[in-house]
């Protein structure tokens, strides 16, 4: 039971990370177009709360930041992702067939290993890009 609970562990942390990069990729043009309308404000000034001017001008720096920094970064996750989904997609029918020779046929075992490992170096590149 042990190894199933890591097992079903492994399985759902990146199926919730893939639904939420899919989540926040989605919600990406309401985002950017919230950030325009206050980058866009004029700037306050009202000498009863100075902070406010402050406030603003933090919000406008995150925003900057989205917009030029992690927006880009989740767009290209996302299409990383989406070509991996493709990759896999078109192995998984190959790679199950091999699976069921590795042990009597060496070719089969060469073939599988060589396909695997494609699709673990296209795993290791996203994640690379994320952090």
């Amino acid at each position: 039971t042990e190894v199933k609970a890591v097992y079903a562990q492994n399985v759902i942390a990146p199926n919730t990370l893939s639904n939420s990069i899919r989540m926040l990729g989605s919600q990406s043009p309401l985002i950017q177009a919230y950030g325009l309308v206050i980058l866009q404000q004029p700037d306050i000034k009202v000498n009863a709360m100075s902070s406010l001017t402050n406030h603003q001008k933090f919000a406008k720096a995150n925003v900057r930041e989205w917009i030029d920094e992690y927006n880009p970064k989740l767009i290209d996750l996302n299409q990383e992702m989406m070509r991996y989904s493709t990759r896999f997609n078109s192995y998984y029918s190959k790679l199950y067939e091999l699976a069921g020779n590795v042990n009597e046929d060496e070719q089969a075992k060469a073939d599988f290993t060589k396909a695997y490992g494609k699709l673990q170096l296209q795993v290791q590149s996203i994640q690379e890009s994320m952090e």
